[in-house]
């Protein structure tokens, strides 16, 4: 368009100048994850699900997490510029957890889900959410068996199991403790005691 400015009908400044919408001041994020429909959060503002385009972005590092249930969350710094769109595809990996498993004595071999794992001292990882088997077992001790739930990056810690000897299990020896000459005796079970510390041990599990 041409513009003219005059001063007392007097042409004092002719000039050209394009007429159409300003520069955009703000960004445009085109987020897209694998598996799709995971909530999209901008700086902690939820904008619903992906695939989603979010327009109105200021420039700079913004802060872009994906979260769909059964998968770990995906975060990362995007870098925002004007104008133009920045496309993010996010690749959300199953959720998983740990397990850390220790044993008297160690070197016991650790079984999840009836799969052989490993030994003790050990630590399970990528562990699926839910609830989990898990047996110890050891030549000449008693197999331990237990359930453990895990949630998404939980670390689960079961230390220090007491595992029983076999010949202490079918057959149970008895002891005497604080025996003194013309004196009485305690008669203590070993299986019974083994049982009592693991249950005081699972109060801090």
């Amino acid at each position: 368009m041409k513009f003219t400015i005059q001063v007392n009908e007097t042409d004092v400044l002719t000039d050209t100048v394009t007429v159409g919408s300003p520069v955009s001041r703000t960004g445009t994020l085109y987020l897209k994850s694998s598996p799709s429909s995971a909530l999209v959060y901008v700086d902690g503002v939820y904008y619903g699900l992906t695939p989603r385009k979010v327009t109105g972005v200021p420039p700079g590092l913004r802060s872009v997490k994906m979260t769909k249930e059964g998968y770990a969350d995906y975060v990362d710094q995007v870098l925002v510029t004007t104008p133009g769109i920045k496309m993010v595809m996010a690749v959300l990996n199953p959720a998983s957890g740990s397990i850390r498993v220790t044993s008297i004595p160690s070197h016991a071999d650790v079984y999840l889900d009836s799969q052989l794992v490993g030994t003790t001292p050990m630590t399970i990882s990528g562990v699926s959410p839910g609830t989990h088997a898990l047996t110890l077992t050891r030549d000449g001790y008693q197999d331990y068996l237990t359930s453990v739930t895990i949630s998404d990056g939980e670390t689960i810690r079961l230390t220090n199991i007491f595992l029983l000897r076999s010949d202490l299990a079918s057959s149970p020896r008895v002891f005497y403790l604080n025996a003194s000459a013309g004196g009485s005796a305690s008669r203590i079970n070993p299986g019974a005691i083994l049982d009592r510390v693991n249950a005081r041990f699972d109060q801090f599990r």
